[in-house]
């Protein structure tokens, strides 16, 4: 429940059956994955010289549901041959709908109705078959998944002098699909394990995108826009040797080596065809010096995996933007190292450090196009960085007993060659500080526990042709929860959530030319209020 104008989340939750019939085993699951959203609040819109030249009043409201009907079986069919079966349907609803008044300098009033709405089915059917065979164990993966894309958003401004409405909508229908075929054989052999693992995969998408127009008479008329309708499909093959085996009691190595082959092909009005062959591997070493202390060091050459609808052309009515259709991307290759360092601090808790660098080739990210314009494209080289420190402590050692505090900090840093201003910047969009602490307090003798959580993280710029915005919220969010461990058998939970005040913010500097070299044309600052919010759930297993 929240205290702005947001309908209340009733109807989530999730129901499941799980049990055995001799060697059969069986799980069926009922759930509804839910939310309901929203915020309240202005937006200012400043030109150059910072005179406000409009400001919007925006209640902002919204629904998702997802009910999912799901079930798992197993059968185990003895001398180390068993099977799995596992599937699901869903249906999505999606609705948003931001009511705002917009007031400009001279007086004028529009009312502006802009609304995003969906909704589609999907499925996955996935099974596997494992079985001795020779010196080792085969096993078979199968999987079939498809999500149906049904969506449109629209904008509509009605004058409140009398004259005209004028309006805009965008509609997009298809979907895309993946359908997977793999083995694994395992068998030992060089006193460690082998395993030869080969995967096919075909996965596509289809796509007709329309946009449309409102005329004098109140009516949508479609515009042209062939650029945004076609269909992708890919043919991906992939083959990789492991091999792992402990070299002393206090050392164990993995490394694994094998290669890609996928074959793009692309329809419509931008129609291609293109093959790629991409290495792949890896190499681990995992040392224990001393009980407690686990370190590993880890290099992997990672192939990234295209997102198809970079491919076509696709547009943003709310911000006045347009991304272009690209054929020509290609995946990213990455060199991966990742050194992790896990420590048990007895009685106290544990504690843990992950640092991970990577030199990506062919970074996926917005490029200007030499006939103007932007899509998503390639640029040669990128470089990441993330540090993670995750710690549990116990606070019985203080003689606070019954109490856990969980930290986590993470830190994150890019550098990418801005294609626009030729220049090093961080990543667009990404946060690149989060902090969350947790505190639990499970009170002796009672069934009762309470807690509190704190949570921040900060969100790099993102960066267009002609603009440069920054879209976030909070960015400090407080919770507290009180629970009771046993009501009639269930657990019953009470959370008062963003006791802080975290608010939902878009910032945005539009230039009336390139970002690099054009005057600025105005900058729009939107603050909304979310408010607190309450919720209540009930679990339990009977």
């Amino acid at each position: 429940v929240r205290t702005t104008e947001v309908d209340p989340k009733w109807y989530g939750g999730e129901i499941s059956m799980s049990g055995t019939s001799g060697a059969l085993g069986y799980t069926f699951a009922l759930e509804n994955n839910n939310n309901r959203f929203g915020a309240t609040g202005p937006t200012i819109f400043r030109d150059a010289g910072g005179a406000q030249i409009l400001r919007e009043d925006t209640i902002f409201v919204g629904a998702f549901d997802e009910p999912r009907v799901s079930g798992a079986l197993s059968y185990d069919f003895g001398g180390g041959t068993t099977a799995n079966l596992n599937g699901y349907f869903a249906r999505s609803f999606f609705d948003r709908l931001r009511s705002e008044t917009r007031t400009f300098a001279d007086g004028t009033v529009v009312d502006r109705f802009n609304a995003r709405d969906g909704g589609s089915p999907e499925y996955e059917i996935s099974g596997d078959f494992s079985f001795p065979l020779g010196p080792g164990q085969m096993k078979l993966i199968g999987l079939e998944a498809w999500d149906e894309e049904v969506a449109s958003s629209t904008i509509i401004d009605t004058p409140r002098d009398g004259t005209l409405a004028t309006g805009s909508r965008f509609a997009v229908g298809g979907g895309d699909g993946e359908r997977i075929g793999r083995f694994e054989y395992n068998w030992p052999m060089l006193g460690g394990e082998f395993q030869l693992a080969g995967e096919a995969a075909f996965n596509r998408l289809e796509r007709i995108s329309s946009l449309f127009e409102l005329d004098a008479d109140g009516e949508f008329v479609e515009i042209p826009f062939p650029e945004g309708t076609g269909g992708v499909t890919e043919d991906r093959y992939e083959a990789i040797l492991s091999y792992s085996r402990q070299l002393t009691s206090r050392l164990a190595l993995q490394a694994s080596v094998g290669g890609e082959y996928s074959k793009i092909r692309q329809t419509g009005s931008a129609a291609n065809s293109r093959s790629f062959r991409r290495p792949k591997g890896s190499a681990s070493l995992a040392w224990q010096p001393e009980d407690g202390l686990d370190i590993s060091l880890a290099l992997e050459r990672r192939v990234g995996q295209l997102d198809f609808e970079d491919f076509l052309a696709s547009v943003t009515l709310e911000q006045d933007n347009e991304n272009a259709g690209n054929n020509e991307l290609v995946p990213s290759q990455t060199w991966e190292v990742t050194l992790e360092i896990a420590k048990t601090l007895g009685e106290w808790g544990s504690t843990t450090f992950v640092a991970e660098q990577r030199w990506i080739e062919d970074y996926t990210d917005l490029v200007p196009l030499a006939g103007g314009g932007e899509a998503r494209g390639n640029i040669d080289k990128a470089r990441r960085t993330e540090l993670e420190w995750t710690t549990t402590l116990r606070l019985a050692q203080l003689g606070w007993k019954g109490a856990q505090l969980d930290l986590r900090l993470e830190y994150e840093e890019g550098e990418v060659l801005d294609s626009l201003t030729g220049t090093l910047r961080d990543f667009s969009g990404r946060a690149d500080r989060e902090v969350e602490v947790d505190l639990r307090h499970d009170v002796l003798g009672t069934d009762f526990a309470w807690g509190a959580s704190l949570n921040y993280n900060r969100i790099r710029p993102s960066f267009r042709f002609s603009e440069v915005s920054r879209d976030y919220e909070g960015p400090v969010f407080a919770d507290v929860f009180i629970e009771h461990k046993d009501v009639f058998g269930l657990t019953v939970n009470l959370t008062a959530a963003n006791l802080l005040g975290g608010r939902r913010y878009f910032d945005r500097t539009v230039f009336d030319g390139s970002r690099n070299d054009g005057l600025i044309l105005f900058s729009e600052e939107q603050d909304e209020r979310l408010g607190p919010i309450f919720r209540f759930s009930v679990a339990g297993s009977f």
